[in-house]
């Protein structure tokens, strides 16, 4: 089995209670990300897959898993992402939860993201909460690759580490969005989702009827 990445939790805590000096997060227009805002995350390098969304993996019989859309013109889903930090924006290394704005009428509301133990050369998938037992306690995080371009992080209470978000490609080409992933972090960039706007980057709709997610 492959060793998973990670990094000590202090460097993680330093980074988040130092909220004067910490950078903030800029999306794609170079605006600052809103506290409880709602954005697409999106891959920095296109050609492998598009936004992010849900799915169906093993036994699941409502899309529980969160994964890269394989069609890299569509935005896939808003997330909201949110700090318990009293403020208007989000710095890097801010402590956050995730979210997508809508989910599947089988899950349970609010539903965030977690991350599930199960522990392979995949890394940690992450799915939906309200189902699975063997799930880590921590927070997502986000820091800066480049001027624009970020990677998230998961920090989790019980084991004291932080390891990145990355992505597994499974033999029926699904991309699992996993903690830890040997192959490196996603990536990504922020673009703002506005509900006044039709979303034409995503052609291809939910194959389930949505509802909203309260967080």
């Amino acid at each position: 089995m492959k060793k998973i990445a990670l990094l000590p939790l202090s460097l993680f805590l330093l980074a988040f209670f130092s909220t004067t000096t910490s950078a903030v997060v800029v999306d794609m227009d170079g605006e600052i990300l809103k506290n409880c805002g709602s954005y697409y995350i999106l891959p920095v390098f296109r050609g492998m897959g598009g936004g992010l969304g849900l799915d169906r993996t093993g036994n699941e019989t409502c899309p529980l898993s969160v994964v890269q859309d394989r069609n890299e013109l569509s935005n896939g889903m808003p997330v909201r992402i949110a700090s318990p930090i009293l403020t208007t924006f989000i710095s890097e290394g801010f402590p956050l939860s995730l979210g997508f704005n809508a989910v599947p009428i089988c899950a349970h509301t609010p539903s965030e993201w977690t991350v599930v133990k199960n522990m392979n050369e995949l890394g940690y998938p992450v799915k939906l909460t309200g189902y699975y037992q063997n799930t880590l306690t921590g927070v997502f995080t986000i820091q800066r690759h480049e001027e624009r371009d970020y990677k998230i992080q998961f920090c989790g209470y019980d084991s004291m580490m932080c390891g990145d978000v990355g992505i597994h490609v499974d033999d029926d080409g699904v991309r699992h969005v996993v903690v830890g992933h040997v192959n490196g972090p996603f990536l990504v960039k922020f673009k703002k989702w506005t509900s006044l706007v039709p979303d034409f980057g995503q052609p291809n709709p939910p194959p389930l009827p949505l509802k909203a997610s309260s967080m």
